[in-house]
This record gives C-alpha cells, sequence and structure tokens, in this order.
C-alpha cells in the first residue's frame, strides 16, 4: 500500500531528489564484451540533443546522448579518435565503429529510464471534493 506524500517528506528526502542526475551505472555492452559507466542525463541535456536534432538532422539525439553521458570510456578522448580516425566524437559513435546501433538505442532508452523519463504514475482512489 502506498502512503501520502507530505511536505515533511518531501524535505526529508530533499538531497536524493535533488541528487538524482549524479547517479552513474555500469551497463554491459556485448558488441564490447565489457562494461561502460554512464551518468543520467539532466533535463537540459535531454532538451539540448532534442533541439540539436531539429536543427541539424544529421545528428540523431541518442547518438548525442550516448556520448554525452557516457563516462568511461571517454568517447571524447583524442588518442581514441585519432585511432579510430574520426575528427568529432559523434562521428565515432555514428559510425558503428564502438557500438552497434542497437546498442545505441538500448542505451538511450536505459539513460531515459534513468532520468525518469519512462517513469510511470498509477491511480490509487479517486479524490471526492
Amino acid at each position: 500500500m502506498s502512503k501520502n506524500v507530505t511536505v515533511t517528506s518531501l524535505i526529508k528526502k530533499k538531497e536524493k531528489l535533488k541528487n538524482k542526475t549524479n547517479k552513474q551505472v555500469k551497463l554491459f555492452v556485448p558488441s564490447l564484451d565489457g562494461e561502460i559507466t554512464v551518468k543520467a542525463p539532466d533535463k537540459a541535456l535531454i532538451l539540448e540533443a532534442l533541439e540539436i536534432a531539429d536543427k541539424d538532422n544529421t545528428v540523431d539525439p541518442n547518438e548525442y546522448l550516448v556520448l554525452e553521458c557516457c563516462v568511461e570510456p571517454n568517447l571524447k578522448d583524442p588518442k581514441l579518435l585519432a585511432e579510430f580516425g574520426y575528427d568529432t566524437p559523434l562521428q565515432l559513435i555514428s559510425s558503428g565503429d564502438i557500438f552497434d546501433q542497437g546498442e545505441i538505442i538500448s542505451i538511450a532508452d536505459f539513460l531515459s529510464e534513468l532520468a525518469g523519463l519512462n517513469s510511470k504514475v498509477t491511480l490509487v482512489d479517486n479524490v471526492k471534493n
């Protein structure tokens, strides 16, 4: 059974609620046969990814989100870009050399969940006035 959320309960959870985007997790990536570390995107980053995709049809918002949220390995590392022969990190991501397209979508979906975009609320009871 759920409990009522009150001002007092929100204040007690203030730090946890304010630090949602500091969350980092490890994800297993099959094509790499290893784990990557990603951080939860904040609202500004999600909006930025969507805005960039709107302005430039060549930029995939999922690829941008994965690039910006991947902590380890650092996909912006100049040595990595040089070794793979790309000028920009987005070129590296979109090439398919690091992640398969399905993995990019899967990672981006997970990042959305981590950010709370796929959270669902449920009806508990109709309130009568």
